[in-house]
């Protein structure tokens, strides 16, 4: 049986399964939506049974000792307990609650150890990855990075070309007027002298920005020629749907390949989507990671059919047991 953790609406995880049924391949899936019960658990007997009540109330129960293949995609595991109570005010009963709080965290702990020590793509702690942290690993492993600083404050000495982006991950603001995101951005001019800590790189001269999905060692990559368009030569999130930007396969030199395979192996991560540049010198770039990015993207354009190849990768190992 396969387990897989998602959202209720993501459309990727539904093609997986649809290739899953194909492949006639029985399965739990988990949303971030569903609440997990822990309904019983007997170390002796091999038995870690966990009910996931859905939203449309229908129940499911399984033993973790079934699950032979994992697929993490999305969400978490955060077991439900009904029994809290409501009446928490006093200093006495507060402690209470929050060493209660506490066994739950080990109980979480303990199944999250279960569950991923069997055969997995990804895995809960690696939702997303610390962007500074993956781009010092791409250098130790000797791939390029942009030249990478984090300034609160306007250095006179840039007289290059620059450009600015969130730390994090990228940032939705949602309004009545609309939703604002936030993007890679030019930086041409600066009203404050001062401002809060903002990662700032070394604009590249890119002949294309390149999209990479890696799944447990193999490569899928696209190239996407958005300095052809002003509106995504920064970004090419930027989509100019008037003139969209050329899309097509394309195959990694194997040197590159190697060191991003020594990347991902110090990351402890399995698959994910990466951000490259190639510029004009033939020089590629690392930019960043994303665990759980949309690899839709890359698979319909270069006819990937990757929500096929995670299915039979998960059927190929269930076939090795």
């Amino acid at each position: 049986m396969v387990l897989i953790f998602s959202n209720e609406d993501d459309v990727t995880t539904d093609k997986v399964i649809q290739w899953l049924i194909y492949l006639k391949l029985t399965f739990i899936r988990i949303n971030n939506c569903d609440k997990i019960i822990l309904d019983r658990l007997d170390l002796a007997n091999s038995i870690v049974e966990l009910k996931i009540i859905k939203l449309n109330g229908v129940n499911e129960v399984f033993n973790i000792n079934d699950i032979k293949f994992v697929w993490y995609r999305r969400g978490h595991l955060k077991i439900f307990h009904t029994g809290w109570g409501n009446n928490w005010e006093s200093n006495i009963k507060k402690q209470i609650r929050a060493h209660l709080g506490n066994e739950l965290n080990e109980i979480d702990d303990f199944l999250e150890y279960l569950i991923f020590n069997k055969p997995h793509i990804n895995r809960f702690k690696f939702h997303r990855v610390n962007k500074l942290i993956s781009l010092e690993i791409a250098k130790s492993v000797g791939l390029n990075i942009p030249e990478t600083k984090i300034l609160k404050k306007f250095d006179a000495k840039l007289d290059k070309l620059f450009v600015t982006k969130s730390i994090s991950e990228s940032f939705v603001v949602q309004t009545e007027h609309g939703n604002f995101a936030t993007y890679t951005a030019d930086i041409s001019h600066v009203e404050n002298k001062i401002f809060f800590y903002s990662l700032i790189q070394k604009k590249i001269n890119k002949e294309a920005d390149i999209r990479v999905f890696y799944l447990l060692g193999e490569f899928y990559a696209m190239a996407i020629m958005s300095q052809k368009s002003p509106q995504t030569s920064t970004d090419f999130r930027l989509y100019d749907y008037k003139n969209p930007n050329r899309k097509f396969p394309f195959r990694l030199p194997t040197t590159i390949e190697d060191k991003i395979k020594n990347l991902m192996s110090k990351m402890t991560l399995e698959s994910g989507s990466l951000d490259l540049v190639l510029d004009t010198s033939g020089e590629y770039y690392f930019l960043e990671i994303n665990p759980i990015g949309q690899f839709g993207m890359t698979s319909y354009p270069c006819n990937y059919y990757l929500e096929k190849r995670v299915a039979e990768i998960i059927f190929t190992n269930l076939s090795k047991l």
